[in-house]
């Protein structure tokens, strides 16, 4: 018989939303919402920042893992549970180590997101995702004028530099600045987007924090990921899963894994595993 489950964290985009970005896959919102009504934590572990991850209206939704496991937040409280961030001057370095290159940049400080004012008055035409503009635009980012001059003056922290639409072609260069910096793991991406973060930083150290925290153990926990930057959160996890139609090295190591041809997996895996 499956342990009694306490707590479900699931990766979003390709895992448990919707193509859209902005909505839970049908079979995965009823067992999820039948799981809270029975006491089960839903936690979302997703690169994205707070201001970037959309409300789920169910109970008991409270917990998020954020900016690839950069951050956990309460949200009933805003307190910060787990922060590991990029020190302010090696993410100026590496921002100044980015100059020219084309895209869209943003940093996940905390809750927020910042953006330079020269972006910001051409957000739409840099061809973000239709889910990032929608949300942006209704919780409206911090804009300032220079990201580095920002950081030097008040010395925050950086959760996570995001980086959207790099042409291919200049990837490699992109990744190599990078390392020159040092100190800065590039641990997946979302949706076209390079994620820079804090060496070391993971979803799974975030969700370990956090069940220690709540003195959840991990046999009492089901993950869900798609891709590699998964992987050490369903290694946690007594019930780490999967998805079948995402990254083939994850499927290969996970306990568990839904099948490729159905887009709402989770949904079937909670409802035969736990009767969600």
């Amino acid at each position: 018989m499956a342990a009694k489950l306490r707590l479900i964290a699931s990766d979003l985009d390709n895992t448990i939303l919707d193509p859209d970005g902005l909505h839970m896959r049908p079979g995965a919102l009823r067992a999820v919402t039948r799981a809270g009504e029975d006491g089960v934590l839903f936690v979302p572990a997703t690169g994205r920042s707070p201001q970037l991850t959309p409300d789920f209206n169910f109970p008991p939704f409270r917990y998020g893992i954020y900016a690839n496991g950069a951050l956990v937040l309460d949200r009933q409280d805003g307190r910060v549970l787990w922060s590991e961030t990029i020190d302010a001057e090696h993410a100026a370095a590496a921002i100044e180590s980015l100059d020219g290159y084309p895209g869209l940049m943003e940093l996940f400080i905390g809750g927020q997101v910042l953006v330079e004012r020269r972006v910001w008055d051409r957000f739409p035409e840099w061809n973000a995702p239709a889910c990032h503009i929608e949300l942006l635009r209704m919780r409206s980012p911090v804009v300032v004028e220079s990201f580095t001059d920002h950081l030097r003056r008040t010395g925050q922290g950086v959760h996570k530099i995001n980086f959207i639409r790099l042409p291919a072609s200049l990837r490699e260069g992109f990744r190599h600045a990078l390392e020159e910096v040092g100190g800065l793991q590039l641990p997946g991406s979302y949706r076209g987007a390079f994620e820079v973060t804090a060496r070391g930083v993971t979803k799974g150290r975030a969700l370990q924090a956090l069940c220690e925290q709540l003195s959840i153990p991990p046999e009492a926990v089901a993950a869900f990921g798609d891709d590699g930057n998964d992987a050490d959160m369903l290694r946690f996890a007594g019930y780490g899963v999967a998805m079948g139609a995402g990254d083939a090295a994850l499927a290969a190591s996970a306990r568990y894994v839904t099948d490729p041809a159905d887009p709402d997996g989770i949904g079937r895996f909670l409802a035969e595993k736990f009767g969600y």
